[in-house]
């Protein structure tokens, strides 16, 4: 990876001189048809409503094919059933006050996440899931491995 800085913060190097700034290559590199409204047209999802379960969603926010991971979203009212499928899952409360991770192989409850706690879920932990412990909607950040990514994309 090459990168050509515009400005450095007048930060200094080990020997107390400027670092040096690659202005030229760097406006060289930049592509100015590359506005505000091309990005958030070409760069920016727009989340997409992947399932719904009764009063509860799930949306796709991000997953690209040279990335590892994928996120999503989940807006729940009541309770969301879903598994590990040999993959790892890692969730976060970023809305609402408090949610309960169950195992629906034996209805154990596995954890409480509370706002603004996250936890990860062993890919061995299978069928689950999570239930909405008040009233009031929330909202849940899931993150994972995508299932469309090749190992052959460390290669390139």
């Amino acid at each position: 990876m090459v990168y050509f800085k515009l400005y450095d913060y007048l930060r200094k190097d080990l020997d107390g001189k400027p670092r040096p700034i690659n202005a030229d290559h760097g406006f060289r590199n930049i592509d100015f048809d590359k506005t505000t409204s091309w990005v958030k047209e070409n760069l920016i999802p727009v989340p997409q409503l992947l399932q719904s379960q009764g009063g509860n969603e799930e949306y796709l926010l991000g997953q690209r094919e040279d990335l590892l991971f994928y996120v999503r979203r989940i807006h729940l009212q009541t309770e969301w059933h879903d598994r590990t499928d040999g993959e790892f899952v890692m969730y976060n409360l970023v809305e609402g006050e408090s949610v309960r991770i169950v195992s629906l192989a034996d209805e154990s409850v596995f954890v409480d996440l509370n706002y603004a706690e996250s936890y990860i879920l062993p890919s061995v932990f299978g069928a689950y899931k999570i239930v909405n412990l008040t009233e009031t909607p929330c909202k849940l950040i899931k993150a994972g491995v995508s299932p469309e990514w090749n190992l052959s994309l460390l290669e390139r």
